[in-house]
């Protein structure tokens, strides 16, 4: 259609340019001279070129024909020639449309490999990868690729206005992520100048110089360590018990915001230690919300700075966020450290450098964006494992006799995250497996820096790179069944698969890979092993919609149950005996 309308706009423009027949000397005159040699081309050209390898050809030979046979029946040879000049221009749009209509989507004409199977979408923005369905939940575009291209390694797309590559399977993944930081190798790229607004530009996530990472790496490492997770876990503990005191007191609850309110209570009190009051934790709720919502904000992607974005809830919300990190800050200056994972950050000094610290906006960004990695991701993987552990009982049961022999051995209180890696491999692969069947789509994108070939295709250089995470797990050769019933929240979620050499899944990286792996899955592990351990000693619940058919939210940045797994709580036994 767009075609159809240049050529259009065009055919119309020649005409008013034209006026009255022109000079022999004239430019447009010159012009369709030249279309002459057109002409023999089309005389020549089969009406139906079945035979032909171009797409294009067969796509533009009815009307090539139409041309040909219309500048045949006028009578003067100027209108003629102007008609097969439009002709050439279509024949020169119909080689040409991809790179016109989708720029840098063009193949490395150094390299003899193919580009990888797919489609391109909409002309000039490409394909909307993040929508979904409620059958499958977001980024379905993967899912209906991989089935319409016969599930290939990698898949060919356009999104976000830039030429992209899917990459399946954790080998093809790391085969690229060696040469993460070279010059000529692949790095992350933050999209749009308005991302740089709302989510600060100094952090881990997107430092593309490989001894500036390193020292971020090492500095923002210094309060995830195992020691430093282990002082957090009392902090973590009393986050877990007040939502199970507050589920406890409701008919029905959704797990869902349980689990968001864990999560962002966890971000206060131990990432960046707040000491907020009752009135101020709502607030401090939404304020996260509506920074989160903007990763969503189709706009903030867009190649230049958006006008207006300091109007906007998520830039606000940012706003909010960063006043409480300096608030902090101000105190850690006069009081010294606390414990909290923000201080432990401030406080930092390089192992090759006692006098080298991180700079204050390198603490803000750094800290806000755990709180991300902390939170949204957090919360989604325990709303999804407790659909999980209600969906099948004899899985909560095991985890709950797990959680008797620690108490038994332990007493109530958890005391460290060697203690819960070391007493409870079940509550472990209860966690592995809910990261298998829903992980985060991908990893940060990366830009290629020179072209790759994997699998007998080329990746051009300067396209895009989507690490696909979730395609990776389902095509796992050791998981993989032929009806997909490996990836069902009904029939797929088997922890006991973890335990065993034999069925332990071979591709599984729902942290990433590489030198940029998640540097928070320390404390995500334990933070979601706390809340679950405490659930299953604390809580019998059902789950109150129907389990058949489980439906997803279209948007989200994981999966997540659309009605929120909304569960009837109780005490258990135990744990009523304990209160009486």
């Amino acid at each position: 259609m767009l075609l159809v309308l240049f050529v259009a706009s065009s055919w119309n423009a020649a005409f008013a340019f034209v006026g009255a027949p022109s000079s022999s000397s004239s430019p447009l005159h010159r012009v369709a001279k030249k279309s002459f040699r057109v002409e023999k081309k089309l005389s020549s050209l089969p009406k139906s070129p079945s035979g032909s390898d171009s797409a294009s050809a067969l796509q533009m030979a009815p009307v090539l024909s139409f041309v040909k046979s219309t500048a045949m029946q006028l009578k003067t040879p100027f209108a003629r020639r102007m008609l097969l000049v439009l002709g050439a221009a279509m024949l020169f749009l119909s080689k040409q449309y991809k790179r016109i209509f989708w720029p840098g989507s063009s193949p490395d004409p150094s390299l003899s490999e193919p580009l990888p199977p797919g489609s391109l979408g909409c002309p000039f923005l490409g394909s909307n990868v993040m929508s979904g369905t409620r059958e499958y939940g977001p980024y379905v575009f993967f899912e209906r690729a991989r089935q319409s291209f016969q599930n290939p390694s990698l898949l060919k797309l356009y999104a976000f206005g830039m030429p992209m590559v899917s990459v399946t399977g954790s080998d093809n993944i790391q085969t690229i992520l060696k040469d993460e930081f070279d010059p000529e190798g692949v790095n992350t790229e933050m999209l749009g100048d308005s991302y740089t607004q709302v989510f600060g530009d100094n952090s881990i996530l997107y430092e593309s110089d490989k001894t500036t990472h390193g020292f971020l790496r090492r500095l923002v490492g210094a309060a995830m360590t195992p020691t430093a997770v282990t002082n957090a876990v009392p902090a973590i503990q009393q986050a877990a018990n007040d939502q199970v005191d507050e589920m406890l007191t409701q008919k029905t609850v959704k797990m869902e915001e349980v689990c968001n309110d864990f999560t962002l209570d966890v971000a206060w009190r131990q990432i960046l230690g707040l000491d907020l009051t009752e009135e101020e934790i709502p607030e401090f709720h939404k304020q996260v919300k509506n920074w989160v919502g903007g990763i969503f904000n189709p706009f903030f992607a867009l190649p230049f700075k958006v006008p207006g974005i300091r109007f906007t809830k998520c830039y606000k919300a940012h706003t909010y966020l960063v006043s409480k990190v300096e608030e902090k800050l101000v105190q850690l200056d006069a009081n010294g450290p606390d414990g909290s994972t923000l201080s432990g950050i401030y406080f930092a000094t390089d192992e090759d450098n006692d006098s080298r610290k991180l700079s204050r906006q390198q603490v803000i960004d750094n800290a806000l964006i755990l709180i991300i990695a902390g939170s949204e991701t957090s919360a989604s993987t325990l709303t999804v494992a407790s659909l999980a552990l209600g969906l099948h009982p004899e899985v909560m049961k095991k985890v709950k006799e797990e959680q008797k022999t620690m108490i038994a051995k332990y007493g109530e209180n958890i005391t460290s995250k060697a203690q819960l890696d070391a007493e409870c491999p079940y509550l472990d692969s209860v966690i592995r497996e809910t990261l298998r069947l829903r992980p985060v789509p991908s990893m940060e994108l990366r830009r290629t820096k020179k072209s790759f070939v994997i699998d007998g295709m080329q990746i051009p250089k300067n396209w895009m790179l989507w690490m696909n995470i979730r395609n990776t797990h389902d095509n796992d050769p050791v998981t993989m069944e032929d009806d997909g019933s490996h990836m069902d929240m009904n029939l797929g979620f088997q922890p006991d698969r973890w335990s065993d050499v034999s069925t332990k899944p071979s591709q599984w990286m729902p942290f990433g890979s590489g030198a940029r792996r998640c540097l928070g899955e320390n404390l995500a592990m334990t933070e979601m092993k706390i809340f679950l351990a405490t659930l299953a000693r604390r809580v019998d619940y059902d789950l109150v919609s129907p389990t058949d058919k489980i439906l997803w939210k279209k948007m989200s940045i994981m999966p997540r149950p659309l009605d929120g797994v909304e569960v009837a709580a109780r005490p258990t036994a135990a744990a009523a005996a304990v209160k009486a």
